[in-house]
């Protein structure tokens, strides 16, 4: 099998906060680790989002040197909790690809049961579009 795609930039846009504080930083992998740049921004960034419980939206996109690019949203919040862009992604993929049951429905065989309906009747080619994301791009790791 030929190796993985690899990212050549990732962009980060703060949608929501202070309106200075909503910028969008794109790291390109010609300088660096594009995954831990988008990491340390996001970490950054965590420290003046909202308190007790908030969140600031995050868009972020990742292309890669095929050209394709995959687009997301991080709920960015104080604690920094989901700073890391491929840890979104890959976790996000495998739900979808149902390599992975959502966290909030594992132990519940009738909520994984209804997620993996909704995926398979309700997500058009989803199911199998997550799968070629993981399967022929390199998700996270250095560029």
């Amino acid at each position: 099998m030929d190796a993985k795609k690899k990212a050549v930039s990732i962009s980060l846009r703060r949608a929501e906060g202070r309106p200075v504080k909503c910028i969008t930083v794109t790291h390109d992998a010609k300088t660096g680790d594009v995954w831990a740049a988008a990491r340390a921004t996001l970490l950054g960034w965590a420290r003046t989002a909202p308190e007790g419980g908030g969140y600031d939206k995050c868009d972020f996109w990742v292309r890669f040197e095929d050209g394709e690019t995959y687009e997301g949203r991080l709920d960015l919040t104080r604690d920094g909790d989901d700073t890391d862009v491929a840890r979104h992604m890959t976790a996000f993929l495998e739900c979808y690809a149902l390599r992975r049951v959502p966290l909030a429905y594992v132990g519940d065989p009738s909520k994984e049961a209804a997620f993996r309906r909704h995926v398979l009747e309700d997500c058009g080619d989803t199911h199998a579009v997550a799968g070629k994301w993981l399967d022929e791009y390199q998700i996270g790791g250095a560029s």
